[in-house]
């Protein structure tokens, strides 16, 4: 699992939460994850369920998220937890970042 080492990339993170497709499987990578992140649990929590929940945008089936969203709670970081989110809505996010940046 990616936790055996230091360091990870963001690629491996996504293939390794795409790849999982039981609750079970769900669960132990939680706990690693939760065990190698470092900081206060709610950070760590905050960051665990953002950071799979983003995986909900790589191509994951809807199936796949709502077994997440159980077994994590998580949730996507910036969509509406709906299924999917609708274009208008990845506009709006785009335009309010882009704001941000210039």
């Amino acid at each position: 699992m990616i936790f055996d080492k230091d360091t990870h990339t963001v690629a491996e993170f996504i293939a390794t939460v795409l790849a999982i497709d039981n609750p079970s499987d769900a669960s132990v990578f939680v706990e690693r994850y939760l065990e190698w992140l470092e900081g206060p649990i709610e950070e760590r929590l905050e960051t665990m369920r953002a950071n799979i929940g983003y995986c909900f945008g790589e191509g994951m089936s809807e199936e796949k998220i709502r077994m997440w969203k159980v077994v994590a709670k998580a949730r996507h970081p910036w969509f509406d937890p709906r299924l999917p989110p609708s274009f208008d809505e990845v506009l709006e996010i785009f335009l309010k970042a882009r704001k941000r940046l210039l």
